[in-house]
């Protein structure tokens, strides 16, 4: 708040974007929960491992593919956590 009591603009404005990306991630890890692990990575066709497959659910990629592919895990987990 400003010292004339008018709502800060950009506070107001950072917490409309961290509620906006709240509500994309838990669309995202629906969507991700709803679909089933693929047995091979969508990238380089090799086999996704049967532990990542269970661990990470709806996994589309290897573990070496993932970064460079759209599955953005690690931000998606550390976001989840805040939920």
């Amino acid at each position: 708040m400003s010292g004339l009591g008018k709502p800060d603009e950009g506070a107001e404005q950072a917490t409309i974007m961290s509620e906006n990306e709240v509500d994309r991630v838990r669309a995202l890890n629906k969507i991700r929960a709803s679909r089933t692990s693929r047995a091979t990575c969508l990238n380089c066709d090799n086999e996704i491992p049967l532990a990542r497959r269970l661990a990470v659910v709806g996994c589309q990629y290897c573990v070496k593919c993932q970064d460079s592919c759209d599955e953005d895990l690690p931000r998606i987990r550390t976001l989840t956590k805040m939920l």
